[in-house]
């Protein structure tokens, strides 16, 4: 067995990150990263653009956070193409990724929100 460290759920500038997905790399790297699970909001741009792989060390893969308005996002993986999520409800979003093939789980189940991100609602929970 070997012990991994791994930087889940993070955004580049495909969505709505500040780090390109080479900057997020290197970042994961100097952190002492094995893997980084990209999620960007709605795209997989970044495997689109060939930039899933290795960087050095630092195993880059790119998911996808399903994100529909103020609640139920799921950070999936193993997708081709992003789900549309219009009109879903958690239940059929989890279904929805099973049935294009990947796997997912909840991006912040128990979100309540901040005050630095106020502006935002209060919160993402999921159903």
């Amino acid at each position: 067995m070997h012990e991994l460290a791994c930087v889940v759920h993070l955004h580049s500038t495909y969505s709505d990150g500040t780090g390109t997905v080479k900057q997020i790399a290197r970042a994961g790297r100097r952190a002492g990263a094995d893997v980084v699970l990209l999620t960007d909001h709605d795209t997989l741009e970044a495997r689109s653009r060939g930039e899933e792989g290795w960087y050095g060390d630092v195993l880059l893969l790119a998911g996808v956070e399903v994100s529909p308005r103020r609640r139920n996002h799921l950070l999936a993986f193993g997708l081709d193409r992003p789900i549309d999520h219009e009109g879903l409800d958690a239940d059929a979003i989890c279904r929805a990724v099973a049935e294009a093939g990947g796997i997912g789980f909840a991006a912040h189940p128990w979100s309540k929100g901040s005050e630095r991100f106020k502006r935002g609602g209060d919160g993402m929970p999921f159903d």
